[in-house]
């Protein structure tokens, strides 16, 4: 039986430690994600690890590995997979750490930013070839690693816990109009409840809805920027001039260009990127000029915190995008 070895983008990730009452820890992030064609020429399709949760979670079979080295012995089993669930973007995991001192030093370097990643391993059940690229439909997970990042920077890193990855939502018509509050309106909408009644599965959902968030406070609707998806008809769905108003707001358009996001930029924008090749539409470079046509700039949350530093940007940013609307043209 080969077991195969497959590690997720860290900004896909969003891997974080949490501290809970036994000490010991626990690890949250996305160990694989869906739709996004991988260096191997494959995708993992939304499905793929339903049948393998059913059977293996519940008897704690899939294992916390250090670094895929299960040849190593039990000295590299760090943890187990206590909860785990598919949604729009991928394969969630929270795992418990073992209180051994060889599952707490992997714990510590994650919680330090020095690893920054998932992977995991493995068998193919069922699979398929569409335009040339190995669709994976059907897998059975046997261990989830945490791993080193071969090129680390300090935005992937700051990357692992904020920007969100983007997802399988449909993509609107090109000309559908955009307005950023009306989208944080309707996402809310979508979910249904009071957001102060929130639990973590809601907020997960709500963050689909756009490209960075503050980690350390998930539980605020101001914790949440760029935004790029409206629900239509019941349906959350990616807006063109959404995702073009928030490259804008990135580079800088209307003062937007600093704020508590800013380490996370390169990362930001490889999102953004992405959703450009969806929307099969050319990604402009850095020193091209982005002129856009009648869409309505990101609504950025006024912060409550004092104004000083990026809270002021931020506020300069949302009282100008009252009273002035970026002119665009789309190519």
């Amino acid at each position: 039986m080969e077991i195969i070895h497959k590690t997720v983008d860290p900004a896909a990730a969003k891997l974080q430690v949490l501290q809970e009452d036994d000490g010991a820890g626990y690890l949250e992030g996305y160990a694989s994600t869906f739709g996004n064609v991988d260096e191997q020429n494959e995708t993992v399709s939304r499905g793929a690890f339903a049948k393998t949760l059913r059977e293996r979670l519940k008897k704690r079979a899939i294992k916390l590995v250090d670094s895929h080295a299960v040849n190593h012995g039990s000295k590299a089993i760090i943890g187990v997979v206590e909860e785990a669930r598919e949604d729009d973007a991928g394969l969630w995991i929270k795992a418990r750490f073992s209180s051994a001192p060889s599952a707490q030093e992997v714990r510590t370097k994650v919680r330090e930013g020095i690893l920054d990643s998932l992977s995991i391993g493995y068998q193919v059940i069922k699979d398929d070839v569409k335009d040339g690229v190995r669709v994976l439909k059907e897998l059975r997970l046997f261990e989830v690693s945490v791993v080193a990042w071969p090129a680390n920077t300090q935005a992937l890193i700051s990357a692992v816990k904020r920007v969100v990855p983007v997802t399988t939502f449909a993509l609107a018509p090109l000309d559908t109009p955009w307005n950023g509050n009306r989208a944080r309106q309707s996402l809310q909408r979508w979910i249904g409840g009071d957001p102060t009644e929130w639990g973590q599965e809601e907020w997960q959902r709500y963050s689909r809805g756009f490209l960075w968030y503050d980690s350390e406070n998930a539980n605020r609707l101001g914790s949440y920027y760029f935004p790029v998806v409206t629900v239509i008809n019941g349906e959350p769905m990616y807006v063109f001039r959404g995702v073009a108003a928030a490259l804008a707001a990135l580079r800088g358009a209307r003062g937007a260009g600093s704020g508590p996001w800013e380490s996370d930029a390169d990362a930001i924008e490889r999102q953004i990127r992405r959703l450009y090749d969806r929307f099969e539409q050319p990604f402009p470079e850095k020193d091209a000029d982005i002129d856009y046509e009648d869409i309505a700039p990101i609504q950025m949350p006024l912060p409550k915190q004092e104004a000083g530093g990026w809270q002021a940007a931020s506020i300069a940013l949302a009282l100008e995008a009252r009273a002035r609307r970026i002119r665009t043209e789309i190519r």
